[in-house]
């Protein structure tokens, strides 16, 4: 780093940008080059309930994201955005509505001169999302089940009406790319009182997305979660089985006790939330 850019920022300043007070501040990890960058500092997320860095380790054995237009959808603090314009040779749109993460976006990519990241304010609603730009891939990661909440509350007055509503946004986002990432929360608006299913049964939720995916012109290539909260491996699952499967590079795990005890009762009990969201890479059909 140079001198220049050790002025711009201290590891002050860097947190204090990160820290916003809104609904969904102190979400991400710092990418790992901001923390090598600033003597190791690290924001205070337990990465035992949240793990960013696992997904991003999966996602890179499955995705060379070198040279792609990538449009992030709820970029949030950018862990996503940053890491994958600075480190992957990536060209990404951040999209991000909280003022706070924006900021910190803008700060950290101007202090690294990341001439191929744009931060946008542009919300991605129902009525918006066919005007994104064309794209690669899109990043659509625990923002749907917000819907009726945090935007859209006129198509999305309940639950119920979640399903029918991702089937059209997701139709819609399929003509401006040719791929997409996604995950989706089991609880409606973050709230535990409305789940949209089963909490912690990712077989329920391939269940639940695959015909919106097939209405939405989406195939499912591969699914992965994690296991166990200790062990940063994720497990691929077949999505289009009719019963708990496992992809086939998968199956040497069939007998970890997390994985088997999946594969047994389609629940993950012992690990967060968070983590037993299925990380969904499908294409366009």
């Amino acid at each position: 780093m140079t001198d220049a850019h050790a002025r711009s920022l201290s590891q002050d300043s860097l947190l204090a940008l990160w820290h916003s007070a809104g609904k969904h501040g102190v979400y991400q990890q710092l990418p790992q080059f901001l923390s090598d960058d600033f003597g190791g500092i690290q924001a205070p997320i337990d990465e035992r309930w949240r793990g960013d860095r696992s997904r991003l380790a999966y996602l890179r054995t499955c995705v060379d994201f070198n040279g792609l237009r990538i449009v992030d959808i709820g970029a949030n603090t950018g862990f996503f955005s940053l890491t994958l314009a600075h480190d992957d040779g990536a060209s990404v749109t951040a999209v991000e509505p909280d003022p706070a993460n924006r900021d910190f976006l803008k700060a950290v990519g101007q202090h690294y001169g990341l001439q191929h990241l744009s931060v946008s304010d542009a919300p991605v609603t129902l009525d918006t999302v066919g005007n994104l730009p064309q794209s690669d891939l899109v990043l659509l990661l625990n923002v749907l089940h917000h819907a009726g909440d945090d935007f859209d509350r006129a198509y999305v007055p309940e639950a119920a009406a979640l399903q029918g509503y991702m089937t059209d946004y997701l139709g819609r986002l399929a003509k401006t790319t040719r791929a997409m990432i996604f995950q989706l929360g089991y609880n409606w608006c973050g709230n535990k009182a409305t789940p949209i299913l089963p909490v912690r049964h990712p077989f329920d939720m391939l269940d639940y997305l695959r015909p919106i995916f097939d209405q939405a012109g989406w195939h499912m290539d591969r699914v992965a979660v994690r296991f166990d909260t200790d062990d940063r491996r994720m497990v691929e699952l077949e999505p289009y089985a009719g019963q708990p499967t496992l992809a086939p590079g998968s199956a040497a795990l069939a007998e970890v006790p997390g994985v088997r005890a999946l594969l047994e009762t389609r629940h993950l009990p012992e690990i967060s939330e968070f983590y037993a969201r299925p990380l969904i890479i499908c294409s366009v059909r």
